[in-house]
């Protein structure tokens, strides 16, 4: 199930808003398109990411897939148990699997994301 109060991508990354800063990580859906996660690539502390732009990557069996980013800003933190446990993304990605915290330099970008409902119905399409 979908959190209700994060926002999602249509690249299958989702956002949790509180005030200037955004958690930013990948759905649940997309973790199970990918099957077990093994390895990341993850931006730097003060790296600039750019909304519908890729920050990193992610590496599982079946492929290395790009990540995007939701949002326009400065990375201000990296979730320091993903280079270790990569299986957290698989295993709670709405929890302990976080990728990355954001300042969130345009919050007018946060109306081009699809709350839960409109999520999941791009799900279905």
């Amino acid at each position: 199930m979908n959190p209700t109060e994060y926002l999602y991508s249509k690249d299958h990354g989702w956002i949790l808003v509180e005030g200037d800063i955004g958690t930013v990580g990948m759905t649940d859906y997309a973790q199970g398109e990918m099957g077990a996660i093994e390895r990341l690539d993850l931006p730097e502390v003060e790296d600039a990411v750019e909304a519908g732009e890729p920050y990193g990557s992610v590496e599982s069996g079946k492929a290395v897939t790009e990540i995007f980013s939701p949002v326009t800003g400065e990375v201000t933190a990296v979730n320091p148990l993903l280079p270790g446990q990569p299986g957290l993304l698989n295993q709670s990605p709405y929890q302990d699997g976080w990728i990355i915290k954001v300042r969130i330099e345009r919050p007018e970008e946060l109306k081009e994301l699809f709350g839960v409902e409109k999520y999941e119905e791009y799900l279905q399409a």
